[in-house]
């Protein structure tokens, strides 16, 4: 069982998103539980790459995790779940074709180990990573390879949780930004300095051509390391925790749950 961080709140009565505003949502998929079988929200593709899914428990994960995105999208444009069509660019950055509000609602998601995030926002690029954390990683090579030489420098000064911890703060922000961008980062992850997020939970960084981001660390979970990246500066950044006990409470999570499983 993955035990939430008590700091998310439950969902709002309704949800509505403004320019300014970033909307974070985590989910343990293995609590939920929607069923392949029920989850009729699913495109065709999705329940072809479900079926492809060998392992059951993995299975279960990647159907939950994309009839709850579905559910959330469907509650922030008012489309059905089932009608939503998701578009990706050249590097898997997901999108809603079909968006005609201004400014657009973009969104990101992710998962790892039965835990999945959700980042939503208009108007601005968004981007989100969790990992699990994994002490028996071998990752000295990871950190020569995609880490810069100040980040290098810091985690070589820590030795076993703290310097597990640290990795994963830094990889998850580096993802998190990469996949913001959707463009595959021809500099490549060693050219995104997340160091800073050393001495706060939130940095702002530059990368070329001017171009400015908003990190933000996250903790969903005593397990996770998480961090969610942003276009631009002063983002209300908010963490609900996407429980179905929290989605029943709330009339859109109602709706939505039926929705999917009918």
């Amino acid at each position: 069982m993955i035990a939430l961080r008590t700091g998310w709140s439950r969902p709002p009565a309704s949800l509505e998103i403004g320019p300014d505003d970033v909307h974070v949502w985590a989910a343990p998929l293995r609590e939920l539980r929607l069923d392949s079988t029920q989850s009729l929200a699913l495109s065709r593709d999705e329940r072809e790459r479900a079926a492809r899914v060998r392992s059951l428990e993995r299975r279960h994960e990647f159907v939950s995790g994309r009839a709850l995105l579905r559910m959330l999208l469907a509650a922030y444009t008012g489309t059905p779940a089932a009608s939503v069509r998701i578009a990706y660019g050249p590097f898997g950055k997901p999108a809603l074709p079909e968006c005609d509000v201004v400014p657009r609602l973009t969104f990101n998601a992710t998962r790892s180990h039965g835990l999945a995030l959700y980042a939503f926002a208009r108007g601005r690029e968004v981007g989100v990573d969790v990992e699990r954390l994994q002490p028996e990683l071998p990752c000295d090579e990871i950190v020569k390879q995609y880490f810069c030489p100040t980040e290098r420098t810091r985690l070589a000064m820590l030795v076993g949780s703290r310097r597990t911890r640290m990795f994963f703060d830094y990889w998850s922000a580096k993802e998190a930004l990469l996949k913001a961008r959707g463009d595959g980062l021809p500099g490549g992850l060693d050219d995104i300095d997340v160091h800073r997020l050393d001495e706060t939970d939130e940095a702002v960084i530059a990368q070329r051509m001017s171009h400015v981001w908003t990190v933000r660390r996250l903790e969903p979970s005593p397990q996770y390391a998480a961090a969610v990246a942003v276009e631009g500066t002063d983002a209300n950044i908010r963490c609900w925790d996407l429980t179905l006990g929290g989605l029943l409470s709330s009339t859109w999570g109602a709706r939505g749950v039926a929705a999917v499983l009918r």
